[in-house]
């Protein structure tokens, strides 16, 4: 799938950006030694959105866009579901932990919905599916 995606990129235009912060606002519970990222992803309209993006200690060197794209792909899709479908779906243990992921995953939802058409963004989420 990691060609579906490139391929996607290439047919786009797509752009992704990154530079290393400290610190993931979305999630509280990272593994000491995560690296946290903000990253900019740009269409081929010259349209952008600007999202975090954190990797587990047991990754190193810096995030592929590819990787980048299947995450927030899923993460929109699960920004579709309910506060309980999501809060099963993903077996958190807090609900004030879920609210804020849910939030999260929804805002990434409306900017990839304003980043490309809906043909384009079920394109990139069936590509992810087995990421």
């Amino acid at each position: 799938m990691k060609n579906a995606i490139a391929q996607f990129i290439k047919e786009t235009g797509t752009g992704v950006y990154f530079h290393e912060t400290e610190r993931n606002p979305n999630i509280d519970d990272m593994p000491i030694g995560s690296r946290h990222f903000i990253v900019t992803i740009t269409n081929g309209c010259g349209d952008q959105m600007t999202t975090f993006y954190s990797m587990g200690s047991g990754l190193k060197g810096l995030p592929k866009a590819e990787d980048v794209l299947a995450c927030l792909a899923m993460d929109a899709l699960y920004g579709e579901m309910d506060i309980d479908e999501f809060y099963r779906e993903l077996g958190y243990d807090s609900v004030s932990k879920s609210l804020k992921a849910l939030k999260a995953c929804k805002q990434t939802a409306d900017d990839l919905n304003r980043l490309y058409s809906p043909e384009e963004l079920e394109q990139l989420q069936e590509a992810s599916q087995n990421w």
